[in-house]
């Protein structure tokens, strides 16, 4: 993070959703985003969630789906990775409903 070429996480749409099932993001907005990258949902003591089904749409875009069955109820991290290596946390930017 910090570096001129690294991704930029600025928002995500929806920003919310159920632990129920899974969630298709319209919207992971930001900057720098490279064909390739990655989504995951962090949170301490608890197993990252994948993205599937992720498409840059642009550098600035980016959708995909999150399958949140079973995932805590509360506020996750959203990481991007590019390909380079390169990645970027947007803190507790998103929240799981139980």
């Amino acid at each position: 993070t910090g570096s001129p070429t690294a991704p930029q996480v600025t928002s995500i749409t929806p920003k919310t959703g159920e632990n129920r099932g899974t969630v298709h993001i319209t919207d992971l907005a930001g900057a720098r985003f490279q064909s390739g990258a990655t989504v995951r949902l962090i949170r301490l003591g608890q197993a990252p969630i994948w993205a599937t089904n992720v498409n840059v749409v642009s550098a600035s875009r980016i959708t995909c789906d999150l399958d949140l069955r079973g995932a805590a109820g509360g506020s996750w991290d959203v990481v991007v990775t590019n390909p380079d290596g390169q990645t970027d946390i947007d803190r507790s930017a998103y929240d799981a409903l139980p």
